[in-house]
């Protein structure tokens, strides 16, 4: 969660740093290095443990950490969410600014030197641990190769039948499923 970064406090309008980059520790596993900058998703944690006891799990996503490295990493936040999110806060603080221009779900991309907000409303550059400077006009080349990286994960992660299945699940379930941060 944040904390009081950009002057708030929980985890339901950015996907700043703060957030999304948390260390990962393992111990005894053979072939993941003592430490590492290397961007990883929840997927890799997962595929890698399987993959340690000889299970094979062809549906997930993630790398073996033992053997591969990740280009970058995405994270994703429902605009949905965000919007019902500052709706809630302007109740108590009607003079509540966003503190980002992402309102529709936000996309980033973050490799070990950059990170990418892609949404329908902007998209921004950055080079972390600076995240409030915005570099995409310095950066065009960084820019388009991690904008394409986004768009084609985008392509590939449409809502599918699962997605589909996800609609039917009562009101309750639902929104506390957005409560967490999930697309739903």
């Amino acid at each position: 969660d944040l904390l009081g970064e950009h002057g708030l406090v929980g985890h339901k309008f950015v996907l700043d740093d703060a957030l999304v980059r948390v260390p990962l520790v393992t111990h005894n596993l053979d072939g993941v290095g003592d430490r590492t900058d290397d961007v990883v998703q929840h997927a890799d944690v997962v595929r890698t443990l399987l993959a340690e006891r000889d299970v094979a799990d062809d549906q997930l996503e993630g790398i073996d950490l033992r053997t591969e490295r990740r280009e970058h990493a995405v994270t994703q936040r429902s605009g949905t969410t965000a919007v019902r999110n500052l709706e809630q806060v302007r109740e108590h603080a009607p003079d509540f600014e966003s503190p980002t221009p992402h309102l529709s779900t936000l996309t980033s991309v973050r490799s070990t030197d950059h990170k990418l907000l892609h949404s329908e409303d902007a998209v921004e550059l950055f080079e972390p641990p600076d995240e409030s400077t915005d570099l995409a006009g310095r950066r065009p080349a960084t820019r388009e190769r991690l904008v394409a990286a986004a768009e084609a994960w985008l392509e590939d992660h449409q809502p599918g039948p699962a997605a589909r299945r996800e609609r039917e699940l009562d009101a309750d379930v639902r929104n506390h499923l957005s409560d967490m941060g999930y697309l739903v």
